[in-house]
């Protein structure tokens, strides 16, 4: 072929464009008719989804499924990265390690998640790839998802079981601080849905709601805000245990207001302290516990 219009240079693969020079009328030609396309490496390939030339490349045994090039880089963290799912798939069929690190600690599940690639995420975490896997900054998949406000992504890693309350050692922040921080409400929402701890502080004593505040993301404050206020257990319940002996307010006497006027002359007695005889009793009625100084028995 010694001509080619637009539309067959884009519908070709990247390996055909070297050596093409446009025309005064727009059409392109090769510049020899002896030119000879340089095929494309796996990295390359695997970068633009070009599944075929990588399945070729791996059956001539030209190149192994999990090589690193000069970067540290595999061809399956080039199409994670990338979010090409068949890419992912073939390269994991050839038995592509799923949980190879670059230098940086990053596996391909994180560097999917970097880019919001929830359905490349998917493939790797069939083929025994770790969600909770966290690089050297100790940020998990699920951490960069939220930092980069990735809402599918963040919402399908907490699905698949993702650790919430990973925190990363140098500032102490974790997805929901981050996410915070960053004004990404419907994360911060999906966190909250969850079950996250919003009273988890940072290194410099901050949280979740005082970060939102910090950076001026007042809507995502008023969130947690109103959140901890639902969660917050309410002590007037029945049975709700507020001691640290484990008893209720129906066992523990001193917790009881007293008995009512309803329960007939003899509690009106002791509500009174007055006895039976009509005589003030208060160390027979006030139980000992609010006693400032217990009865004598002399």
């Amino acid at each position: 072929m010694s001509e080619l219009d637009e539309s067959g240079i884009f519908d070709a693969s990247l390996s055909m464009w070297k050596g093409l020079t446009q025309n005064k009328d727009g059409t392109f030609s090769y510049e020899s008719e002896e030119f000879d396309p340089i095929p494309l490496d796996i990295f390359t390939a695997a970068s633009l989804g070009e599944t075929e030339i990588v399945q070729d490349l791996l059956a001539s045994k030209t190149a192994r499924p999990s090589v690193v090039n000069s970067m540290g880089w595999s061809p399956l963290m080039y199409a994670s990265y990338m979010g090409h799912e068949s890419t992912v798939q073939c390269l994991l069929d050839a038995t592509a390690d799923p949980n190879q690190r670059t230098p940086q600690g990053y596996s391909s599940i994180i560097l999917a998640s970097m880019c919001g690639n929830d359905h490349c995420i998917h493939v790797l975490i069939q083929q025994g790839g770790d969600i909770n896997a966290v690089d050297k900054r100790g940020w998990s998949a699920l951490f960069h998802s939220a930092s980069a406000g990735h809402q599918q992504t963040t919402e399908f890693l907490i699905k698949c079981g993702a650790n919430c309350e990973v925190m990363e050692p140098s500032q102490g922040l974790t997805p929901l601080m981050e996410a915070a921080a960053s004004g990404h409400e419907i994360i911060v929402q999906q966190l909250l849905q969850k079950g996250v701890d919003v009273a988890r502080v940072n290194h410099q004593g901050e949280n979740a709601w005082t970060l939102a505040l910090a950076f001026d993301h007042r809507k995502i404050a008023s969130m947690i805000e109103q959140h901890k206020k639902y969660r917050r257990p309410k002590t007037n319940l029945p049975g709700y245990s507020n001691h640290k002996n484990g008893k209720t307010p129906k066992d523990d006497k001193c917790g009881q207001s007293g008995p009512s006027i309803h329960a007939g002359p003899k509690a009106f007695a002791q509500m009174t302290g007055l006895g039976s005889d009509g005589k003030p009793h208060p160390h027979a009625t006030v139980p000992h516990c609010k006693q400032d100084h217990p009865p004598s028995h002399a």
